[in-house]
Parts: structure tokens; sequence; C-alpha cells
């Protein structure tokens, strides 16, 4: 994993120059990639820069271009997972919320335009909702996320959706062992990533958005 990161920072560092002098639609991109390696290497104030200059593209270039779902990704990830940091620290920094929920707005206009990317959208609004002590419309846009995935095939999008569904119910809730093994069902050939996180949540072990972090 190490080396993974080890390779992915040299790339970032490599395109840094050249995504500068790029149009904003390919630097959208790079900044969700490079927004995700540094939070996995720790480095949550690079992490944001790149977060907030998605924002900033996504609001000039606007949301109906289909390749943006990568830097959009990267944006609610990463604008969720500093949030929750934050909130685990006792942060009361408002701009975090503030930065996630006009993420997650993006995300839901794209998907708006591109049903693909309905299934991330709704499992984000989940998790905002959450972070923003709503239970019960976190659930509810969880549900819809996996129905979507569902109905699109979309294993990966189904299984992330179930495990941030999971990985907030108690360790000893039938639901929440019921959603796992679902969930292995899906990611077992899928393999990679989908299992560390699988076993990281069957642990107890943080919390899914944190994997997105460094240890």
């Amino acid at each position: 994993m190490e080396g993974q990161a080890d390779e992915a920072l040299a790339w970032i560092r490599r395109r840094e120059d050249l995504v500068s002098q790029e149009d904003r639609m390919t630097a959208v991109g790079f900044h969700g990639q490079r927004a995700q390696v540094f939070l996995r290497v720790g480095e949550r104030a690079l992490a944001r820069e790149s977060a907030e200059l998605i924002h900033q593209y996504v609001r000039a270039t606007g949301t109906e271009i289909f390749t943006h779902i990568k830097g959009l990704t990267g944006l609610c990830e990463t604008s969720l997972v500093l949030w929750e940091r934050g909130l685990a620290r006792g942060s009361h920094d408002p701009s975090l919320p503030k930065l996630a929920r006009a993420a997650c707005r993006q995300f839901a206009r794209y998907a708006g335009s591109f049903p693909v990317g309905a299934p991330r959208a709704a499992r984000f609004a989940g998790t905002a909702a959450w972070l923003a002590g709503r239970p019960g419309r976190a659930r509810a846009h969880w549900a819809d996320a996996v129905a979507r995935a569902e109905a699109l095939g979309m294993a990966y999008d189904e299984a992330l959706a179930r495990l941030e569904r999971a990985r907030v119910l108690p360790l000893d809730d039938p639901e929440r062992a019921a959603e796992l093994a679902r969930v292995r069902t899906l990611v077992e050939p899928l393999g990679g990533e989908l299992l560390t996180m699988l076993a990281r949540v069957e642990a107890g072990e943080g919390t899914l958005l944190e994997l997105s972090e460094a240890d």
C-alpha cells in the first residue's frame, strides 16, 4: 500500500506543472486524484486545496460534463472526510460542512444529467446528512444509493453504499451483519481495496471515509 502511495505521489508531482497550463475540464479530474492521494498520505491541507479548486472549476464549467465524475468524487470524498475528521477532533470549523454540502449539490446536479452518477450522489448526500445529525435522512439517501446501484448493475457502488450504511450501526446489530454479508458477495469477485474496506468495517476499525486517509 505504501509503495502504491509513493507511486501516486510521484505521478501527481510530475503532472502538477503540466495541469496548471491545461483547461479547467482536465484540471477537475487531476485535482480529484490529487485530493484523494493527499488524503491517503495524511496531507489534509493539500487535499483540501485540491477540493476547493475542483469546486471552483466546476462552478465555472458547469456539471454537464461526463468526465467530471472523477473530480466530483474526489471533491465529495475529501470534503466529507475532512468534515468527519474535524468532528472527531472536536473542531467546529463551519467552512468544512459548507464545502461538503456544496460538493454534494454539485454531484446531485451531475447525476441529474448522467444517471451513472446517481448512486454516488445519493451515498455522499447520506453521509453529509449523517454528519449533520440527521440519521433518518441519511438512511433514506443510502437506501436510494443502494437501489439505484442495483438498478444500474453497479456492484462497486452498491458495495460502497452498503458499507457506508453498515458502518454506522452497532457492532451487534443483526442488520449490520446482514448488510456486510451482502457486501461480501459483491466484493469478493471484485477484490482489491474493497476487500480491505470490508475487513476494516467488519472489525469496527475507524470509519469507511477514513479509509481514504493514512493510518
